[in-house]
């Protein structure tokens, strides 16, 4: 199930439950629907289904052809808060800044924009239950509550870092997929700040003094409309892990106006003693509530490292034991690599770039762009550089985030590390092969060098924990891995013929690897070598043929249980018969 369904934009479902946000226009539920329905076209995207609606718009699933994969959009209504709200232009410039966010607990902002008089945001497709409906489903121990809430927190301390505060933290705005990653979301009500500055930015949006979030879990200051800093998202992280831990709010009171007197009073119920919760645990979340924002601790950091700290003094055996089976086998990973140690082998990416990326390439490269004859060889060169220093500093830190996911946070299972690991190591294969066929530098190639560069491939898939755990499983025989390994590098030469415009060289090159990946039983890669196939057959206008090597690919792709892969075929089946 998706999270976009059971929460939109902080109004509906268990939101509902939990207190309205104050200065939203109640009457928005109940305006008809926006006219978006699914397979239109939304600047670059393709809708595919809505999967939610609220007061600030509605969310769908779509298509991004240019990230290659499914993402939500989230598109509000035109001049959301009417009563003293903000325009498009500071919404956008929020969104902006949330999108220089990158950070495991946070949901990943990929495109944000303006589509007529509406702001869209382009986020990360989630599957999984707000961190409510996760805590109630079953019984959750305190070390598991703790721990989910502990990477919603380092969500939060990644936005006040980037200079913006949430101002709406509660259980419902937090999403826990199905591998256990815990994603911060709905930053609707945010406030942003340069982060290098405790001013705040300029107009409204800044200064923070307008009574907005969810009554139940906004600090005091908010409530009096006073200046508010990150203090009020420690604030509401404190609120939300009492109400998990203790179930039920720490504020008495039977309805919003009566919490909220006890918020602006101080009035906190001390929570039980025992339970299997540390003293130090219960002091820290304590801390936290203070009606003082002075009084809380300095930064949500320290908060979190206080909790942290707290669950050592011997409650939290089974969480240890569970860490140490998680920290063996990563170090079996480790050192199966060849590695010392967690911090050593999450530093490993660099030299494995460098291994098809070095200066000595770049010079070889520079060196043949330039005497090309061709009179944008110098500029082309410089944006072929820059692009793929972009891109290979991406993957360095991809590589580092899921190794440090199982040998440092230890959130992340070996197998599912495996499965990033090898993803990975399939995009670095594609950009060597495209580097070797730019090195020639022949004239065409060098005419379309820049192209071929943004066309590397999008390291997100490898992050798509559902989508790699649901493909088919590899086969298990060395034989079968080398020759998928093969035709796996072939694939990658056809591809890089193709964007640096080899036409009928990566023809020749796909209609050999697609023939022989048919006959093997891994689907997937059938799926990869004839939508590739039928891409180069519609770049060289022979559409019938296009048409059943993409057919093919679609079948092939719904077989090897790949989410990514039907869609391109379909689209791209779309284009062609539609040509």
């Amino acid at each position: 199930m998706s999270s976009y369904e059971t929460r939109t934009g902080g109004v509906s479902g268990e939101s509902s439950r939990a207190g309205s946000r104050s200065e939203r226009d109640d009457d928005d539920a109940n305006l008809p629907a926006l006219p978006l329905r699914g397979g239109e076209q939304l600047g670059r995207y393709v809708t595919l289904y809505r999967v939610g609606r609220g007061g600030m718009g509605e969310v769908h699933a779509a298509y991004d052809p240019q990230l290659d994969r499914k993402v939500a959009i989230k598109l509000l209504r035109p001049n959301r808060g009417r009563r003293g709200g903000r325009g498009n232009t500071a919404m956008l410039r929020e969104a902006q800044t949330l999108a220089r966010v990158s950070h495991p607990n946070v949901v990943a902002i990929h495109d944000v924009g303006t589509i007529g008089e509406r702001v869209f945001v382009a986020m990360d497709f989630v599957e999984g239950n707000t961190l409510r409906r996760w805590a109630t489903a079953e019984p959750r121990t305190p070390d598991e509550l703790l721990a989910a809430y502990l990477q919603a927190g380092e969500g939060l301390t990644a936005a006040h870092r980037a200079g913006i505060i949430h101002r709406d933290f509660k259980p419902d705005n937090a999403i826990i997929a199905k591998d256990g990653r815990v994603q911060v979301l709905d930053f609707g009500l945010a406030l942003v700040r340069e982060p290098a500055s405790d001013e705040p930015s300029s107009g409204e949006a800044g200064t923070g003094r307008r009574a907005v979030g969810t009554p139940m879990y906004m600090a005091p200051e908010q409530h009096r409309q006073a200046e508010v800093g990150p203090a009020c998202d420690q604030f509401a992280w404190c609120v939300s892990v009492y109400e998990a831990l203790w179930r039920r709010l720490p504020f008495p009171g039977d309805d919003p106006t009566a919490i909220t007197a006890s918020i602006l009073s101080g009035r906190l119920i001390e929570p039980p003693r025992g339970g299997g919760v540390s003293a130090r645990v219960r002091k820290a979340i304590m801390r936290g509530l203070a009606t003082d924002p002075n009084a809380r601790f300095p930064g949500i950091e320290q908060l979190l490292a206080a909790v942290r700290r707290g669950g050592r003094d011997g409650r939290r055996r089974g969480l240890a034991v569970a860490a140490l089976v998680v920290g063996a086998a990563a170090a079996a990973w480790i050192a199966g690599r060849g590695m010392s140690d967690g911090a050593a082998a999450c530093q490993g990416g660099a030299a494995r770039i460098a291994e098809i990326w070095n200066n000595d390439v770049r010079e070889e490269l520079s060196t043949a762009f330039l005497g090309s004859g061709r009179i944008h060889a110098a500029r082309s060169w410089e944006a072929v550089r820059n692009r793929v220093d972009t891109w290979a500093k991406s993957w360095v830190a991809s590589y580092a985030d899921a190794c440090a996911a199982t040998s440092v946070r230890r959130d992340q299972s070996a197998e599912l590390l495996d499965l990033r690991m090898a993803c990975l190591d399939r995009r670095r294969d594609e950009l060597g092969a495209l580097l070797q066929v730019l090195r020639p530098a022949q004239p065409g190639v060098v005419d379309r060098a820049v192209e071929a560069t943004e066309d590397l491939p999008e390291l997100v898939a490898c992050n798509d924990v559902i989508a790699l755990r649901g493909r088919q499983a590899e086969p298990e025989s060395s034989e079968a891995r080398a020759l998928l390994a093969e035709l796996r590098e072939r694939l990658a030469h056809a591809s890089a013929l193709e964007h640096a415009g080899r036409m009928q060289d990566a023809l020749a090159v796909a209609q050999l690897t697609a023939r022989r990946a048919s006959d093997q039983p891994y689907a997937p890669l059938a799926a990869e070598a004839h939508l590739l196939l039928g891409q180069v057959l519609e770049g060289l206008g022979r559409p019938e043929e296009a048409e059943r090597a993409l057919v093919r690919a679609a079948i092939a792709a719904e077989t090897g249980r790949d989410d990514r892969l039907p869609v391109d075929a379909r689209t791209m089946l779309v284009l062609v018969t539609g040509h």
